[in-house]
């Protein structure tokens, strides 16, 4: 009995990673430079200027994906003095997400944070009405480590 119950519970955390790397249906990788950190976009994004980042068509929207070195409290600690935060949405160690003013009025601006294995992943997304805040939460929650 005991070793069935072993092997369920395995079964279950090997499939955990996969789950949590799926991406929505029809949407693609957007992966950092060093190819640690990534983000799911929509299918129909391109990659962005000189290829860094990933844009909507009509570059309304786009998303800047990152690893770096450092933590999550470190980041969490010197984005105000780099932005002004007018919105938290998650506050944790695993996930440190925010929405600042910037300069593109029309647009909101977005910074997430989550641990990676060398430092941490960071996603900057710009969008305006043409995305959909629910995908634009699809992708902040996608940030993680690859």
């Amino acid at each position: 009995m005991r070793v069935t119950s072993l092997f369920a519970a395995l079964a279950v955390f090997a499939l955990a990673p996969a789950a949590l790397s799926a991406a929505p249906a029809g949407w693609v990788a957007a992966k950092s430079r060093k190819g640690q950190c990534q983000a799911f976009v929509p299918g129909s994004w391109k990659p962005g200027f000189a290829g860094i980042g990933m844009e909507a068509p009509g570059s309304k929207a786009s998303a800047l994906i990152s690893d770096k070195d450092g933590t999550i409290a470190e980041t969490k600690a010197m984005l105000p003095s780099l932005f002004k935060i007018t919105k938290t949405y998650e506050d944790s160690a695993n996930r440190y997400w925010v929405e600042y003013a910037g300069a593109l009025g029309a647009k909101r601006h977005w910074y997430v944070v989550t641990p990676s294995r060398t430092g941490i992943c960071t996603a900057v997304l710009d969008f305006d009405g043409s995305l959909a805040e629910a995908d634009a939460k699809s992708i902040a929650a996608s940030l993680g480590k690859y």
